[in-house]
């Protein structure tokens, strides 16, 4: 248990145990009191309950003095109802939250509500000095979480249990501290004896603050960050070979990850080897001790600096991620990620590194004429007005690939690796097929299609198990030719 969590623990007053269900009075105006929370208030889901509500005591209060309570305000107290259930049935939720539709939905957003308590957590900063605040939003969240809305169903049956928001799968409730969390929150007094505030502090201190939390991979786009719902989910362990090329990257990034000095990394081979796969790889292995994996696309090259800002400012280790490097002779929007990687006067956030992958060793196209420095007219040979060193020339392309620290090779295997490749998805998949019979298919698929990689051994296997459950001989030791 970490040191804040202690500490919020220790410093958490006893309260009361909650009813098991709140009436829907007096809870509107201490919403407005909310400190960190804030932003929760603002979910048009939200705004439509607290409309409902109040629209329910003004019907109670035109009931009780005996006065017209207007035959149009019925319809439309039972319209706004039925609006915040499509709300409800329209929004998405982290899958395994307990409770139902409102409750899904008031939890998810607090876990994944960022503001100055949940990023000092995430900072791992001293956070024990926000608890009061905090137990006062759970306070006043706690009433909205236990809401009766027996009081605002138009009709029998009741609608609310038969809403189900979208569920979706994240990363985080993998962990056992998010099951923690759950099973916390569906205990009504600990959103006010303090134990939901310190298990939400931990969650914090391991996922980080808002959409951190939520996400793990991340696109940078038009000038934004973009979660990444659902991250390519290949897994180291179901990489095949070049593992001594692997745990050079993986040494690499566990060295970022414990706060030691650690490399910008190039990785470098022909098509289909396994690169990318290698990067993408490691969000699902390091996901949970602070990774992230930015994908930053070659042709924004030119906002490195603004992401590098917004990097910065968070509590989590990030690899910026550029697939499939590479320039041709005259373009110059290379310069923007050398000057990067090294040679601006403003550094590069220690929480971040660069991991490219390319095509090319030099990332930049060279000519021969950058070697000869001379072009050839008519067949005779002139000077290059633009070459009159051709040796600044070849230095100037080299440069970039330079940057980067450390160069990983990931050579296209030969036919013997590539077979090996291939059985071992055959047997992970429980393909067993006659050894003759896979090696004689394999070996064609490569001639016809992406020669001999590991991406051509994943494209060959997947084809066959798709032949065999057609056939529905998965399993079998015969395939047809």
């Amino acid at each position: 248990m970490s040191k804040v969590t202690k500490v919020l623990e220790m410093e958490v007053p006893y309260m009361q145990q909650l009813p098991s269900k709140i009436a829907p009075a007096n809870i509107m105006d201490r919403t407005d009191t909310l400190v960190f929370y804030r932003a929760i208030a603002s979910h048009p889901a939200f705004r439509l309950l607290r409309t409902c509500l109040e629209k329910a005591g003004e019907s109670q209060a035109g009931e009780t003095q005996g006065g017209d309570t207007q035959a149009g305000k019925a319809p439309s107290a039972a319209g706004l109802y039925t609006a915040f259930l499509h709300e409800l049935a329209s929004a998405k939720v982290t899958a395994g939250l307990p409770g139902q539709a409102w409750q899904k939905l008031l939890l998810h957003l607090i876990l994944f509500d960022e503001n100055p308590f949940t990023l000092a957590c995430e900072r791992k900063a001293a956070a024990a000095e926000l608890f009061p605040a905090v137990a006062h939003d759970l306070h006043i969240l706690a009433d909205w979480y236990l809401l009766d809305f027996t009081s605002l169903e138009p009709a029998e049956p009741a609608l609310m249990p038969a809403v189900k928001p979208w569920e979706e799968e994240r990363l985080c409730a993998a962990d056992p501290l998010f099951a923690e969390v759950v099973t916390t929150a569906a205990q009504a007094a600990a959103w006010r004896d303090g134990r939901l505030a310190a298990i939400l502090a931990a969650f914090h201190q391991r996922w980080g603050s808002g959409r951190m939390a939520a996400y793990a991979a991340f696109r940078w786009q038009d000038g934004h960050l973009l979660g990444i719902p659902q991250p390519d989910p290949i897994r180291l362990e179901h990489l095949h070979s070049y593992e001594a090329e692997r745990q050079v990257v993986l040494k690499n990034t566990e060295r970022f990850l414990s706060g030691l000095p650690a490399d910008n990394i190039l990785l470098y081979g022909d098509r289909g080897t396994g690169k990318s796969a290698t990067v993408k790889a490691l969000l699902w292995r390091y996901a949970a001790a602070g990774l992230r994996l930015v994908e930053l696309p070659d042709r924004h090259l030119s906002d490195i600096w603004q992401v590098f800002s917004l990097l910065s400012e968070r509590g989590h280790k990030f690899l910026l991620f550029i697939d499939d490097l590479s320039f041709e002779a005259g373009d110059t929007g290379y310069k923007p990620l050398k000057a990067a990687l090294e040679g601006s006067l403003a550094a590069r956030p220690a929480n971040v590194l660069v991991y490219a992958t390319s095509n090319r060793r030099h990332l930049i196209r060279e000519l021969a004429s950058d070697r000869s420095g001379a072009e050839t007219t008519g067949g005779a040979r002139r000077l290059s007005e633009e070459d009159m060193r051709p040796a600044d020339t070849v230095h100037e392309k080299l440069s970039l690939s330079d940057r980067f620290a450390r160069t990983v090779i990931f050579p296209t295997p030969d036919q013997e690796e590539f077979l090996t490749i291939v059985r071992q998805m055959a047997a992970r998949f429980h393909l067993n097929l006659a050894e003759e019979r896979l090696r004689e298919r394999a070996l064609q698929w490569a001639l016809w299609h992406n020669g001999r990689t590991p991406r051509a051994a994943r494209q060959f296997i997947d084809d066959l198990r798709a032949e065999l459950a057609e056939l529905g001989q998965v399993g079998e030791t015969e395939v047809p030719r």
